[in-house]
């Protein structure tokens, strides 16, 4: 029993210590990843969002609506990622929803809620291929 355990601690040892970090590039050292000023912006209107269709799911009699997507035509993307007319479009378009969003009637929240998610879904597609399976937990399904 001794033996069968020393000879497994060692495999598991010679195996794990000949593994190799993927994009490490042999320095032995990770790579670190800084989001942008974009990439923060988007993970902060998607827990707004979330956030917002709890609320709406249950019947909140005050619902705070996302903000910070305000600065979505500010926010500077990560580096090499081009934000010309096509992401302007996708932004503008989502900054419209959103404003229709505040002024929707309450029979109407949910449809402009799934409207917001769609144009998200879209630019993410269209775009910059972005966390879609993230972004389509935001709909609510009836």
């Amino acid at each position: 029993m001794k033996a069968h355990f020393v000879f497994t601690f060692l495999l598991f040892s010679i195996v794990l210590l000949s593994c190799k970090k993927e994009g490490s590039g042999g320095s032995g050292k990770a790579d670190l990843y800084e989001a942008s000023e974009l990439a923060l912006l988007m993970r902060s209107m998607a827990a707004e969002q979330d956030s917002f269709k709890s609320n709406l799911l249950r019947g909140a009699d005050s619902l705070v609506f996302p903000s910070s997507y305000i600065d979505l035509l500010e926010a500077k993307a990560s580096e090499g990622m081009h934000i010309g007319e096509e992401y302007k479009a996708f932004a503008n378009n989502f900054i419209a929803q959103m404003d229709s969003l505040k002024l929707s009637e309450s029979s109407d929240l949910v449809s402009n809620h799934n409207l917001v998610v769609s144009n998200c879904v879209a630019c993410h597609e269209m775009h910059c291929g972005g966390p879609i399976d993230r972004i389509e937990k935001l709909y609510i399904r009836n």
